[in-house]
This record gives C-alpha cells, structure tokens and sequence, in this order.
C-alpha cells in the first residue's frame, strides 16, 4: 500500500506543476491521486453508505416515473422496490475526503462533509433508465423517454441562460455574444448544472470557473481581461434535497 505521505506529495506536485503544466498533465495527475485515495479508503474499512439525503432525490424521480407513466399499483410497487436497490448501490458515489477537484470540474457535496463523484441527481436518472424497461410497457417507456429528455433539455437551457446573463453582468455582452455563448453553453458543457450557477447568482462577489475554450471564440480580447480580473472561484452545489417538497415519500 502506498504511505500516507504520498498523497500530500502528490498534492504538492499538483500545485507546483499547476502554472506550467499541461492541463492533460494534471488530469493524469489528479487520477494518481484518485486512485490512491481509493486504495487507501478500500483498505481502512468497510465501504461507506448511501447518505440518507439522497433518498429525496430518488423520491423525487419515482414522482415522476408514476405521473408521466400512469403506473398501475403493481407497477409502482416493483419501481420502489427497483428504485431502492439502486439507492442502496449509489454508496460507490460517496468520494474519500481528501478528493481532488479538477479545474472547473461541478463539486456536489452533502451535509457532515461529505463529497460525492459525480451528480447524484443524474445518477438516480440513470439507474431508473436502467431498471424501467423490465417494468414499464413499451409505450409507457416511450412516454418516460420522452419526458426525461425533455426535462433535462429544460435544466439545460436554464442553466445556460443564466450563465450568459451573469456573464453578461460582468462584462456586457452584445446581443450576437449572448446568443452564441448559450449556444457553446448547450452544445459543449455537458454538466453545466443550474445549481451550480444559481450559488454564483447568489453571490455575485465570485464568478464561476469557465473553460477557457468556450469563451475564447465568443469574447473580445478586452472582455477576456475584464472576465480574468474578476475572482473566480470553484463553488460547490450542495446537496440537501430541502428543495424537494413531496406529498408521498416512496424511500423512507
């Protein structure tokens, strides 16, 4: 096993190398890093589990599922059972501690210090995409297609215009800008999270961290200095699940 030291001497290449390396180097690197955090955790214990938080979430998609697909109540009864099997593996999300964040890289985190892999929300999403087919009729299925792909279009497009407009806050956009920068927004930011967004309209002294390359074609050479004058902080979507009110909670 490697010793405990190693992690902060990674670290500490990370940030050294950080002004001069490329940003392929540091990815390399950070996945170094992961994998030891990974093999340290494995060997200290049992895996954790699913933080409870996540149940609202998964709450939340079953409400969806039995509204668009008018379950019967058998059906219902097998999506719950599915959906909390799922919610129950969703612990391999749960990240060491000590994660490293890549550059402009969404940071979902939990309440107690807890940090998670990836968006949970998406995840939910995807496990019901997996477990539905041997559930739903065919048109049923259809149905849920989509609508989900529909919904995540909405969030998209959400999320996307409020970037613009908080890019647009800081260094005034033209009207031609705006509309292409939400164009790259939608077509080459995958996981641009409205969430995510949303803390930075809450605390307009930050902005966000945005890829060089999807401002580099749109922004004039001086609203890129005016944009890089500005603090820019990697800020992390907190998942609380407060923001869900449901009349039934399938997962309790």
């Amino acid at each position: 096993m490697w010793p405990r030291f190693t992690i902060g001497m990674l670290l500490w290449m990370f940030v050294s190398q950080s002004w001069t390396s490329s940003a392929e180097a540091q990815n390399q690197l950070v996945e170094l890093v992961e994998a030891v955090q990974v093999n340290e955790q494995e060997a200290e214990g049992d895996p954790p589990k699913t933080p409870a938080v996540l149940k609202s979430y998964v709450n939340a998609e079953i409400s969806f599922i039995k509204r668009v697909c008018d379950l019967s109540d058998e059906q219902l009864e097998m999506v719950v059972e599915s959906a909390e099997q799922a919610f129950e593996e969703m612990n391999d999300l749960v990240a060491p501690q000590n994660q490293v964040i890549r550059v402009a890289q969404v940071h979902y985190r939990g309440v107690n210090g807890v940090s998670f892999k990836g968006d949970p929300v998406k995840r939910v999403r995807q496990d019901a995409e997996e477990y539905l087919p041997l559930i739903l009729t065919e048109a049923q299925h259809q149905k849920y297609t989509r609508e989900s792909s529909q919904r995540q279009r909405a969030e998209q497009e959400a999320a996307a215009d409020c970037l613009v407009h908080l890019v647009h806050s800081k260094v005034f956009l033209r009207e031609r800008q705006r509309k292409k920068l939400r164009d790259v927004f939608l077509e080459e930011w995958e996981s641009l999270d409205i969430n995510w967004v949303w803390n930075y309209l809450n605390n307009p002294q930050f902005v966000p961290i945005i890829p060089s390359g999807l401002l580099r074609e749109t922004l004039t050479t001086e609203q890129k200095a005016a944009w890089s004058s500005f603090q820019q902080v990697s800020m992390s979507v907190m998942v609380s699940g407060s923001q869900i009110s449901l009349d039934e909670d399938w997962l309790q």
